[in-house]
């Protein structure tokens, strides 16, 4: 190192620094790297396996649900008896979630929109305005 201080020094009077730079400098080059890379991957190795101590430990204490208001412009439920099931699709008009889809055990069109009113929190009245039924 005292030798590439000496070479720079010197290259500094005579004015000619970058062009001519020697095989001194070239070699030490790689050198610096590889120290930079092993002191870097020691250094992270040390703060990563560090123990932390956690005042408080992590705990869910209640469980909240999140309450939708929707406006519904309608609700398509399409009998599906070949498979044993009802699809049924309901259109909002809130940006965020236009469409809800479900799937309901029952052939039936009043359990069905018993279960739809149960989901949408609806009355009876309510989903049979807004639902059309179809068969598969």
């Amino acid at each position: 190192m005292a030798n590439l201080f000496k070479l720079l020094q010197s290259r500094k009077r005579r004015g000619a620094l970058w062009p001519s730079l020697g095989a001194d400098f070239w070699l030490v080059l790689p050198l610096a790297g590889i120290l930079f890379g092993v002191g870097g991957e020691w250094v992270t190795g040390q703060v990563l396996s560090r123990p932390r101590s956690q005042a408080q430990p992590l705990a869910i204490r209640s469980q909240q649900q999140a309450i939708l208001t929707l406006d519904i412009l309608s609700i398509q439920a399409e009998i599906r008896r070949s498979r044993g099931y009802t699809k049924v699709e309901v259109t909002t008009t809130n940006p965020h979630l236009r469409k809800l889809e479900f799937e309901f055990p029952e052939l039936d069109p009043n359990r069905v929109a018993a279960q739809i009113a149960q989901e949408l929190g609806l009355s009876s009245d309510q989903v049979q305005r807004l639902t059309r039924y179809s068969l598969d």
